[in-house]
């Protein structure tokens, strides 16, 4: 009898389906009109994880390289701003630009939750240090993705 891993990974690859062939017909009758496609575009790849350790690896796969953890190529997202500084000691943005390929990688990252680590007391309109943690969190998925 085999033996089943009862906590797989999970992973979700996301795939773009295959243009319709009423949309191909039109488009090669009509090829002389359309500007060639541009090459100056950027591919953005956002990676969401709890914790920053845990995902490098995963991460390294998927674009083949290392980068992200002891390859040290990704870059940490700074700001000046206080406010956001407050924010960016509980979470971390790091992101890898591959000028070659058109793609910019982000990672976004928990690096500790507060109510683990400090007292704090949750400010107004927040039922819990938890849920203003989590939802600082939405907000760097939100900034990743705008």
């Amino acid at each position: 009898m085999e033996a089943r891993n009862p906590s797989p990974s999970p992973v979700r690859v996301l795939i773009r389906p295959p243009p319709s062939s009423s949309a191909a017909t039109t488009a090669t009758g009509n090829t002389s009109s359309a500007p060639p496609p541009s090459s100056d575009g950027v591919v953005v790849i956002g990676f969401i994880a709890r914790r920053h350790d845990d995902s490098t690896h995963l991460l390294n796969r998927v674009i083949d390289s290392n980068v992200f953890a002891s390859g040290n190529l990704d870059k940490p997202l700074l700001v000046d701003d206080e406010e956001a500084k407050e924010w960016f000691k509980r979470r971390r943005i790091s992101y890898f630009r591959d000028r070659d390929k058109g793609i910019l990688f982000l990672h976004f990252s928990s690096t500790r939750c507060c109510s683990v680590h400090d007292s704090f007391e949750p400010s107004l309109g927040f039922d819990s240090v938890v849920e203003e943690h989590e939802f600082g969190d939405l907000q760097g998925m939100l900034f990743m993705f705008s």
